[in-house]
């Protein structure tokens, strides 16, 4: 062959025409597709959990844009941002809680962007995804893909119990990584269970000390692990028989727990006994049983049916307690009634999961309730708080899920359908006079409540909150007053709106303006605003905050000097016998608290005397235009001014009333 002969493109024999590029990309393309759609067969039920996730998140997301910022979420953030990055800082005790991981997220996220819902919002909507795909990932690690796991997946995902809890943003985050760390721990101590090896029992510790890291609930969650591997995981008979096995079996792993739990306790003491607060004991026994009956019956079980479908707006619109009618809590109450009872038939270690709920609701979520906030005549109030059984729908979740479902490698058996060979025992006669086909009829019936349920409650819940959406405003509108407000502008520290931080729960020093808008005059914004807390002496320019969160100037609301006539200087109120006495409108009133005189003065700084009623007080004055405040009481028709030294004085319109903005704002 000669080296201008070629090979064939083709081999001897074929006719077919080269494949081009174009036919090659669709060839790979349905191949592809035929390969993912094989998997998405092959893994349905990870497939439908993945999207129930997705579609949590976006119902979330949904809830979060209608929520902002509220109450301790202001009072935490300017802890932080005025705080440095210290052991100290991350001790704090708030209210009684102790958790060095909000703190420290809450000092990264206030340096970034302080007051930005955006960015926080998008954190708590992270941890939820992370939590959703946890409960995921343990129920596939307990039953296997079994399509039946969606159940409890759905009872996590959509409970509205959560709901109040994730639109608070400090609660949610000391929540969701709670609820985070429940999961995760769990999978990671049966993985260590199952294979003994270490990583798995270094990576259960790891999620333990995050939870108790963000919520001193978790210091129950070693607990849980006990209660929970002696029931469902050594395949003993008897709960007992599988405490003792799991002591011999995996000693290390209680005492790694063990270790971490007293370490824990020790510096929660430590902390709590540095704050000053003190532990308070429930009022009676009474008030502690009607405040665990409260929140069993009215808002856990209610919960667990979708509930509680109306809600008690408080906060002035920024938040709601469970209001459950009475016909939701008599149906709930029924349901409950029915899921235990067919549990325990279809299954005779049922029991033991809803003895695990029960006992974490008990210790994690009454007992911090009973013996530190309980007081007198709180006890229904308190109990229909949601956010305080948020972490329960974990629980909720994993023992619905035990009690009807086997736990791989437990040793329980699987389901099976009654034939007339099959011994007569309870989940036999269950199955024999209600019917399997009637069973899970009833079972979609719970799902479906669930749902409709579910998404009324948190419609409602949103309807009942529309506080956010004002205060949203508010803050866009101070965050652009202190932006365009020019240097050293004096502005009146007041209370903040109730609706943004309460005062009679806050105090002046938590609640002031000057402490939540003033932490926004920071880096290149500092010097920007100088608050005046008693507007005492010579101030120029004085403005305040008005309701809407703009920047006004500060005016007078009250009793006016009577107009002089003239222009200028003939304007002046008269000076004789080296007194300036200016006359008002009318009597003055008791609200009347501060009194505000302009005046022209042509001398070096002096201090004169102005003698309002039965007070004088001392009043320094100094060249220029100005404006001058002082504090006053009582019912007068004029003052004086003395003590001028010879210098002539001109004070033109004065008022005594109440400071108010008023006027153009700044823009």
């Amino acid at each position: 062959m000669s080296e201008t002969e070629s090979w064939p493109s083709q081999p001897v024999g074929t006719s077919s025409a080269p494949a081009r590029p174009d036919d090659l990309d669709q060839y790979r393309s349905e191949f592809d597709f035929a390969e993912a759609t094989a998997w998405v067969r092959n893994n349905y039920v990870l497939v439908a959990g993945l999207l129930l996730v997705l579609a949590e998140i976006i119902w979330k997301a949904q809830l979060l844009s209608h929520m902002f910022f509220t109450q301790d979420d202001y009072v935490n953030l300017d802890i932080a941002i005025t705080s440095p990055f210290s052991w100290h800082y991350l001790t704090l005790i708030g209210a009684g809680h102790f958790f060095p991981g909000v703190r420290a997220v809450a000092w990264v996220l206030a340096r970034v962007s302080l007051y930005d819902w955006g960015l926080d919002a998008g954190l708590v909507l992270l941890l939820a995804a992370a939590a959703g795909l946890a409960a995921l990932r343990l129920l596939r690690t307990l039953f296997g893909d079994r399509p039946a796991i969606l159940i409890p997946l759905v009872i996590y995902a959509l409970t509205p119990l959560t709901v109040p809890d994730l639109g608070w943003w400090w609660c949610a985050i000391e929540s969701l990584p709670l609820q985070l760390a429940i999961f995760m721990a769990l999978n990671s101590h049966v993985l260590y269970v199952r294979s003994g090896r270490g990583r798995h029992l270094a990576a259960a510790a790891a999620w333990l000390v995050v939870g108790m890291l963000f919520f001193e609930k978790a210091i129950v969650l070693a607990p849980l692990l006990f209660a929970f591997t002696a029931a469902f995981l050594m395949g003993a008979r008897s709960w007992l028989a599988g405490a003792l096995a799991t002591l011999r079996q995996h000693i290390w792993a209680w005492l790694v727990y063990g270790v971490l739990m007293i370490g824990y306790a020790v510096l929660f003491i430590v902390a709590f006994s540095n704050s000053g607060q003190q532990a308070t004991g429930p009022s009676s026994l009474s008030a502690a049983w009607t405040f665990a009956l409260t929140m069993v019956k009215d808002t856990l079980m209610t919960g667990a049916l979708g509930g509680p479908w109306h809600w008690l707006p408080v906060q002035n619109g920024f938040y709601g307690l469970a209001a459950p009618p009475a016909a939701l809590v008599f149906l709930a109450g029924l349901a409950v009634v029915v899921v235990l009872i067919a549990s325990i038939m279809l299954s005779p270690i049922a029991w033991r999961a809803w003895a695990i709920l029960i006992g974490w609701v008990v210790c994690a979520d009454m007992l911090p309730i009973v013996f530190g906030r309980l007081y007198p005549g709180l006890q229904n109030i308190l109990g229909l708080e949601t956010r305080y059984v948020a972490d329960a729908a974990c629980l909720l979740a994993i023992c619905v899920g035990l009690a009807f479902l086997p736990v791989i490698g437990s040793g329980q058996k699987e389901p099976a359908a009654v034939s007339d060979q099959t011994p007569v025992s309870s989940r036999g006669l269950l199955v024999a006079v209600v019917g399997e086909q009637r069973l899970r009829y009833v079972a979609t019936a719970l799902v479906a409540a669930f749902l409709v349920g579910s998404i009324w409650s948190v419609r409602a819940y949103e309807s009942i909150t529309p506080g956010p959406a004002v205060v949203r405003t508010y803050v866009a509108n101070f965050k652009k007053a202190v932006r365009l407000a020019p240097h050293d502008t004096k502005v009146l520290d007041q209370y903040m709106p109730q609706q943004l931080v309460e005062g009679a729960l806050f105090g002046k020093k938590g609640s002031a303006e000057s402490a939540v808008i003033g932490d926004l005059a920071r880096g290149k914004l500092a010097g920007r605003l100088t608050w005046i807390g008693n507007p005492v002496g010579t101030i120029d320019g004085l403005r305040m905050f008005g309701s809407d969160g703009r920047l006004y100037p500060a005016v007078i609301a009250g009793v006016y000097s009577v107009h002089r006539p003239g222009t200028g200087l003939s304007a002046c109120w008269p000076e004789r016998r080296g007194r300036v006495v200016v006359k008002l409108q009318s009597r003055t009133s008791i609200f009347d608290y501060t009194l505000q005189i302009s005046y022209i003065w042509g001398a070096a700084p002096r201090s004169v005397t102005v003698q309002y009623g039965n007070s004088a007080q001392r009043l320094t004055v100094t060249k220029g235009v100005h404006s001058a405040y002082l504090p006053v009481h009582g019912h007068v028709t004029g003052f004086a001014i003395s003590g001028l030294g010879g210098h002539g004085i001109c004070v033109g319109s004065s008022e005594a009333g109440r400071l108010v903005p008023y006027g153009p704002p700044v823009r």
